[in-house]
């Protein structure tokens, strides 16, 4: 074999592999999938980029978000416990996991990972909300108004929150 032969194959080589899509352009593509609600198209892109990259946390959780929007609530789980237990330091598999076991109405589980996820995070308006709205599916108006409140002191222009204390405080009252 000549050197050209070999410096050729080489070239076409690189050029074939440049062509292949990086990590990060495939994470945007399914992340911009899955704000515009194309779930399959985002489930796809997710599905490839863990081909390439096993420990890819954000594309465990995202992927986890698209099987929960597809009610498909086991394999959201196990999604959301990988990226879990890749990155023990990120909230929202946490977070996510709770959501599904809300909907699942699992509200004390849902209640033990909302405050695991404000361990990690603890000025997340959100977490309180919805730990606020899964108190109050159990019951618990006391710790579902303390989560309210706390919540509208993070976001106080937040009508979700405002309209979930105003329900509290009226019930309280009758």
């Amino acid at each position: 074999m000549t050197m050209k032969f070999l410096a050729g194959i080489f070239f076409c080589a690189a050029v074939l592999l440049s062509c292949r899509p990086s990590e990060e352009t495939m994470w945007e593509e399914a992340k911009a999938a899955l704000d515009a609600g194309k779930l399959t198209e985002s489930m796809t892109q997710l599905d490839r980029l863990l081909i390439k990259n096993d420990r890819h946390v954000k594309a465990w959780n995202a992927r986890g978000v698209v099987k929960f929007r597809l009610k498909r609530y086991g394999q959201a789980l196990k999604d959301f416990d990988m990226a879990a237990k890749l990155d023990t330091l990120d909230y929202r598999p946490l977070f996510n996991k709770a959501n599904v076991l809300r909907d699942q109405q699992k509200f004390s589980e849902a209640v033990s990972f909302y405050t695991k996820a404000l361990r990690l995070r603890p000025n997340v308006m959100e977490i309180y909300n919805n730990r606020g709205y899964t108190f109050f599916k159990l019951g618990k108006l006391n710790k579902a108004k303390e989560d309210f409140r706390f919540a509208l002191r993070l976001a106080p222009d937040s009508e979700a929150v405002k309209n979930n204390l105003s329900k509290i405080e009226e019930m309280k009252a009758h």
